[in-house]
């Protein structure tokens, strides 16, 4: 029996981006995955196959790209951008209108876009 979705649960966003297009060659769908106990904004955006984890916070206006990770307690501030296959782990935090670039790794409690 096949299955006609799939979902990659790598953290690694090189290893992650491998199967994650070998499963869209395949024609799977990919869902995003978006815990209940997230608080996810309606004006917010979130990419397939991406996760955001119980207690993340995606504020309006936020876009979050395909096959990101917003890891627990993670905050996207609003109309900030994460690209693709990126990684916010446990705290980090990306300010107000910042954009990440794809593939990047934003690590426990880190704010992206502070300045200096």
């Amino acid at each position: 029996a096949g299955y006609g979705c799939a979902f990659v649960a790598i953290a690694d966003n090189e290893i992650r981006r491998k199967y994650s297009n070998i499963l869209m060659n395949e024609g799977f769908y990919i869902p995003a995955i978006v815990s209940p106990d997230a608080i996810v904004s309606p004006k917010a955006k979130i990419g397939k196959g991406t996760m955001v984890f119980s207690q993340a916070n995606v504020s309006a206006g936020a876009v979050i790209g395909d096959f990101a990770i917003v890891q627990s307690n993670a905050l996207v501030n609003a109309d900030a951008e994460i690209g693709d296959y990126c990684r916010l782990d446990s705290g980090a935090i990306v300010l107000k209108g910042r954009k990440v670039p794809e593939g990047e790794w934003i690590k426990p409690g880190e704010i992206f876009g502070e300045v200096s």
